[in-house]
């Protein structure tokens, strides 16, 4: 059976081809997030968190795996609840510098993720 989705919530950093976005699902009993950017929005790693348990899985020839473990852990600490989510950002032959540029912005907004489930806890 499909649960019923509750109000999505859209972060957004940067502007293309460098916009970063996270889409936030409040589900019955979890929380389920996706980060995606750059030119080709994807699914490169998978996670799961809860106060107990941390699963990630990285696909093969993708590096978005670190990036989920931290923005997992900060939706985890913020709402306490479960959380799940999935990373994937690429931009085609992207420098050093692009990349950086790719991974602040998906840091700001997992920031501004973590302050809405912070404060919306505190509601």
């Amino acid at each position: 059976m499909v649960k019923e989705l509750q109000p999505m919530v859209t972060f957004f950093a940067g502007t293309y081809p460098y916009q970063v976005r996270i889409n936030l699902w409040y589900r019955q009993d979890y929380l389920e997030f996706e980060c995606v950017g750059g030119t080709h929005p994807h699914v490169g790693a998978v996670a799961y968190g809860d106060e107990h348990v941390e699963l990630l899985y990285q696909f093969p020839d993708h590096k978005e795996g670190e990036l989920l473990r931290s923005l997992i852990k900060k939706v985890q600490k913020a709402s306490g609840s479960i959380v799940v989510g999935s990373c994937g950002i690429h931009v085609d032959n992207a420098t050093w510098e692009e990349i950086q540029l790719l991974v602040h912005h998906a840091e700001r907004c997992g920031e501004e993720m973590e302050r809405f489930l912070f404060y919306k806890e505190k509601a």
